[in-house]
């Protein structure tokens, strides 16, 4: 029997004919032609159908073509045949990559690593990798060793640069950018990373030029056009940052983030339905995608619908519990409904989640602010400022809420930081100012209230503030230009006319302040010292009695206007009847209560009336009701004086002390406690302290008087004490001390 013919191709033709195909597989993949790549790969299999090179090919094709199914069993036939194989291992993790299986990804990567640590392109994978699973460090490792195997890769220089700026080494990042440029002045994403860290560096113009460079090199290339549009929209650019977000989604209709980018900027500008709109195009795209979620329940917070950002939210933290934007977001929606339990929860999650993320302390402490835990907030608000020093807002709550203790030092300190990180900021200046004025440091804070005035012209409340300390300083004419000034404008007339008749009044025109004062009362009937100045004047000319029948008939006619009640108690005062003074006072405070100078006139009608715990109790509550004033405190360390209480008063002066050390202020209330100890020289040198820094504080002529009397000189006593009514014409205690030592000038003549 004879053998049958066969037409076997010998062995060294045959791999000859293999290589030949699958060399031309290559290069038609390198040439993006996948049919005939997949053609040629083809014939190599079935010409060897043992050789797993073929089979990787015909996979590499298939993910390719988007056919991970396929991809994925002709990559894992390769392994079959050659398990070794770095190239099937490398491609089977570029499979998982795409679909997003980065742990699979990274094990193969590592594979291929281990079976030839020679081939960049394996490091340049797994630094790839490790940047998606955010693991940097790693991340940087590996893209330098790629780098290392083939300096030339421009790649790899790439995505180490924008491994550098997720790590916040921008000058590193930029360094890396710059190189890959120059192995490949055509890259455009490298264009575009350099964009970026130029941006974070504030080098806005150097930033939008490399941008316009990614999109002249690669016009279809949809993440220049995103950034470059926020650029825009940071600039105040609305229509281009619009137009370039815009142009950014056509481009890339699947990339969710370009579309969470538009919604941002629509929502900033409060185009919530629009915003809304593109952050549910995202999530279409990634329907599991908690920052999806997230963002389209902060849009619905922000358009006041809080039963739909629950709904948004809590599916957020379904899909990813430890998202702790989501639990930041939901906190800050249940502080809005009061549910502060629960708000209390979410706040204390995300921060457990990011421990050093400021923005999650600073809204913490807005919540023990509400609540009134101010320790507390001020205990987040210094975290937040531990984890970003250089934002001002934090610095700015910080000190507000240490004047809101009373902590007018510390108080000082942060507007200072808050001014230097962000010296436009007029309301800032305008704290400062207000904390020089009280502490008696005049000078900077006419400066401050100049600096308000500067930054916004028409701000009637700094022109009211700074006649209010030429008032105090005696300057009488500076003082009424000041208030002048304030009648541009139609805001705080009351405090305006207030003024404008104190300035006539510091010249002696008594007369003519009583028309300013009854406009001040018309504007603001609540507005206290308009009453108290206004009755002064008509107890000067013995017009009481007329004064007296208006407020009994404003009471009888309007029961209910408590600044009647005050009028009538503060005549009642004058006239030395202590108890319907007492009676009226006590009427007011139904209507007022939280106004300390109440308090303070009740005071000295119980002191009066001989009840001195209830007097001394007054002063306290009005202390209670403003305890950042420390011109109070000095005036309940005098009064406690007067009444013979010395070690309490004493007890007062670190509160004073410990906020504005060595100022004007603290001088003359620790030369009070000197002066009623009689150390003499000691209150002398703090009395001349205090000269050297604002020699025209009101204070100084009155405690001079006092010194004098001390030493035996009345007259000279009597001229500083009719200084200070040139300062306060109505000042009580300064008239008192003349009146007392005229009499016992007459009685030593009579004598």
């Amino acid at each position: 029997m004879s053998k049958k013919k066969t037409n076997k191709i010998p062995t060294v033709e045959l791999d000859t004919k293999y290589e030949e195909h699958y060399q031309k597989g290559q290069e038609y993949f390198r040439k993006d032609d996948m049919p005939r790549a997949f053609e040629e790969f083809s014939k190599a299999i079935k010409l060897k159908s043992d050789h797993a090179n073929a089979y990787t090919g015909i996979g590499v094709v298939y993910r390719r073509l988007g056919d991970f199914k396929k991809s994925r069993e002709n990559l894992e036939k390769a392994l079959l045949l050659n398990i070794k194989s770095p190239a099937a291992h490398n491609n089977l993790g570029n499979l998982y990559y795409e679909e997003g299986k980065l742990e699979l990804a990274l094990s193969e990567y590592l594979r291929a690593a281990r079976l030839n640590s020679t081939l960049p392109a394996v490091y340049y994978n797994i630094g790839k990798t490790y940047r998606r699973l955010e693991n940097f460090k790693r991340a940087v490792k590996n893209f330098e060793k790629a780098i290392k195997l083939d300096p030339n890769l421009p790649d790899a220089y790439c995505s180490l640069g924008y491994t550098f700026y997720r790590l916040e080494k921008l000058s590193k990042a930029a360094e890396t950018f710059k190189k890959a440029i120059e192995l490949d002045c055509k890259y455009c994403k490298a264009h575009n990373g350099l964009g970026i860290i130029m941006d974070e560096m504030g080098n806005k113009e150097r930033a939008k030029e490399e941008f316009e460079k990614a999109i002249e090199l690669d016009p279809l290339y949809p993440w220049p056009y995103y950034n470059l549009g926020l650029i825009f929209f940071n600039e105040g650019n609305i229509k281009l940052a619009i137009k370039h977000l815009r142009k950014a989604t056509e481009l890339g209709p699947k990339k969710a983030q370009l579309f969470h980018g538009l919604g941002y900027v629509y929502q900033k500008i409060d185009k919530l339905e629009l915003a809304i709109t593109q952050y549910k195009k995202a999530l279409e795209l990634e329907p599991k995608s908690p920052k999806s979620h997230n963002n389209i329940g902060y849009a619905f917070m922000a358009k006041g619908d809080l039963k739909e950002c629950e709904i948004y939210l809590l599916k957020a933290l379904e899909i990813d519990p430890k998202f702790s934007v989501a639990h930041h977001n939901l906190a800050n929606l249940y502080l809005q409904q009061s549910n502060i339990e629960k708000s209390l929860i979410h706040f204390n999650k995300a921060i457990e989640l990011e421990q050093k993320n400021a923005w999650i302390h600073f809204d913490l402490a807005l919540a023990y602010e509400q609540l009134g835990e101010i320790d507390k907030a001020i205990e987040h608000l210094l975290k937040a400022i531990s984890y970003k020093p250089e934002e001002a807002q934090f610095h700015l709550n910080l000190a507000c809420l240490y004047e809101t203790k009373g902590n007018l030092k510390d108080a000082l300190k942060e507007y200072k930081k808050t001014r230097i990180l962000n010296p436009d900021n007029p309301w800032v200046y305008a704290k400062t100012a207000l904390i020089y004025q009280i502490v008696g440091k005049y000078n900077k804070a006419i400066q401050d209230y100049k600096k308000v005035i500067e930054l916004v012209p028409d701000n009637v409340w700094a022109y009211n503030h700074m006649g209010s300390i030429y008032l105090a300083r005696g300057e009488h004419l500076k003082a009424l230009e000041s208030y002048k000034k304030s009648f541009h404008y139609e805001e705080h007339m009351s405090e305006t006319y207030l003024g404008l008749a104190l300035s006539l009044i510091s010249e002696g025109k008594l007369l003519h302040a009583i028309e300013d004062l009854e406009h001040a009362i018309e504007e603001d009937p609540s507005n206290l010292e308009a009453h108290i100045n206004y009755i002064n004047i008509h107890h000067k000319f013995d017009f009481l009695k007329r004064t007296t029948e208006k407020y009994k008939k404003i009471i009888k006619e309007k029961p209910d206007e408590g600044y009647a009640y005050f009028g009538l108690a503060l005549i009642y005062l004058i006239n030395k009847k202590p108890e319907e003074a007492i009676k009226m006072f006590t009427e007011s405070l139904k209507y007022f209560t939280d106004k300390p100078l109440i308090y303070y006139y009740r005071s000295k009608a119980y002191l009066m009336y001989g009840a001195k715990d209830s007097a001394y109790r007054d002063m306290r509550k009005a202390l209670e009701i403003d305890q950042k004033n420390l011109e109070f405190i000095y005036t309940l360390i005098d009064f406690l004086l007067q009444i013979n209480r010395f070690e309490i008063a004493k007890s007062l002066l670190p509160l004073i002390e410990d906020q504005s050390p060595s100022s004007p202020l603290a001088l003359c209330a620790s030369a009070r406690i000197d002066l009623y100890e009689h150390k003499i020289k000691e209150a002398e040198d703090k009395i001349k302290k205090a000269k050297i820094q604002e020699r025209r504080y009101y204070l100084l002529p009155f405690l001079s008087g006092k010194l004098a009397e001390l030493k035996g000189k009345p007259s000279l006593a009597i001229k500083y004490y009719k200084k200070s009514l040139k300062y306060k014409p109505f000042w009580e205690e300064a008239r008192k001390e003349i009146e007392k030592i005229s009499a016992v000038k007459r009685l030593k003549v009579e004598g």
